[in-house]
């Protein structure tokens, strides 16, 4: 990304008379810079621009080149879509969500008469041939993973001046509407969902990928109790270094879930900062509540960054000891202090998993060093590792 101007609200301006930027998206991010910088967090504007997806690299280039010379003629603004995308091959059936970057539909593939999900991005996206390189690469990327507790990629291409990727649609509700209904989920189940998000990342970690935003919102639950795993668009192939949609490590729209390093814009991102978002996923999952908290996202980062893990027995004093170490290693602030990689963290939810069924079976809480010794139960065993 090219250096900050000495003056970032200027960039911020030729932004708008570029008609990159609405004047409403300036205003929301200028809160944000504001709130971050009176928590001591340095964060740049231009970063938060183009994390919120607001500015894609190439249009925050180009600001920086209309910085240097006359004031430069506007460019036009792609015109948003009236109703749906007609797509060849496809029927739209309805919306499943909308969000920074596109809208996500139901439709039904004509081809083999199947439902799927339907991922369409916004039109001032799709008319950048870099984000269109990315966008097509992680389609390609994303079906050639096969593992349960992932949502598979079937197709993607361009159809009608739109592109598009089709997905597994998954007949079910994401962990984030289960998680407000109830408030919290019992240990035991908890840990078991963790144990499958956990072999999912144990499973695209050995195809050096890195999600970059777990959170309760990118997990479905299936009717049949399946967690799987969804939306790649932040993922960052690690032997390229090339992420699919973001050129930086952080990922502004999750502020509960964000690692340390994601937080102060490290590219150097590995495993562990998708440790570190399951790992603040369980505590929700457990406690009905993020491990921080705060009235803006800055203030969230700051306590990400500075404040000690609350204690989640202070919400759920049910909870085993086990489980309270897990999720000090998952969430410590120095990556180093983490588990290593998914399959060490797997040994540590495994071994809780078969002392809580064994605690269940007997009717009693299970003791608080859990020994990894112990043999699994005869049914719903955690799986092996790497799907």
């Amino acid at each position: 990304m090219s250096a900050a101007p000495a003056d970032p609200y200027a960039m911020a301006r030729a932004a708008v008379d570029l008609r990159f930027l609405t004047r409403e998206q300036l205003a929301e991010c200028l809160r944000l810079h504001r709130e971050m910088a009176a928590q001591g967090l340095g964060v740049p504007l231009e970063t938060i621009l183009v994390n919120r997806g607001y500015l894609t690299p190439k249009r925050l280039r180009i600001v920086h080149e209309a910085l240097g010379r006359a004031a430069p003629r506007p460019a036009p603004r792609a015109a948003a879509p009236h109703g749906v995308p007609d797509l060849s091959g496809y029927k739209i059936l309805g919306v499943l969500g909308k969000g920074s970057m596109g809208t996500v539909y139901r439709a039904r593939q004509l081809s083999v008469d199947r439902v799927v999900a339907l991922k369409v991005p916004r039109p001032e996206f799709a008319s950048d041939p870099k984000f269109v390189e990315r966008f097509l690469r992680e389609a390609k990327a994303a079906a050639r993973l096969n593992h349960r507790n992932i949502v598979m990629v079937f197709d993607a291409g361009k159809s009608g001046g739109n592109y598009y990727m089709a997905m597994e649609y998954v007949e079910g509700v994401s962990l984030r509407a289960i998680i407000r209904k109830k408030g919290r989920i019992e240990e035991i189940d908890a840990v078991r969902l963790a144990i499958k998000v956990a072999q999912a990342l144990d499973y695209i970690h050995s195809r050096h990928i890195i999600h970059r935003d777990i959170k309760p919102g990118n997990i479905l639950i299936t009717a049949g109790g399946v967690p799987k795993l969804v939306d790649l668009g932040l993922a960052q192939n690690l032997a390229s270094q090339e992420s699919s949609i973001s050129s930086t490590g952080m990922t502004m729209g999750t502020p509960h879930y964000i690692s340390t390093e994601q937080i102060m814009g490290r590219r150097d991102l590995d495993i562990r900062c998708d440790l570190y978002a399951l790992g603040a996923t369980l505590y929700v999952m457990l406690t009905g509540q993020p491990p921080y908290t705060g009235r803006t996202s800055a203030v969230v980062y700051a306590r990400h960054l500075r404040d000690p893990l609350p204690d989640p027995r202070r919400l759920n004093p049910r909870l085993s000891e086990a489980v309270t170490r897990v999720l000090a290693r998952c969430l410590a602030k120095d990556r180093e202090a983490r588990y290593p990689t998914p399959r060490h963290l797997l040994a540590d939810l495994a071994a809780l998993y078969r002392a809580l069924y064994r605690a269940r079976q007997r009717g009693a809480r299970p003791a608080a060093g859990a020994s990894r010794k112990a043999t699994g139960p005869p049914s719903t065993p955690p799986g092996k590792a790497g799907g």
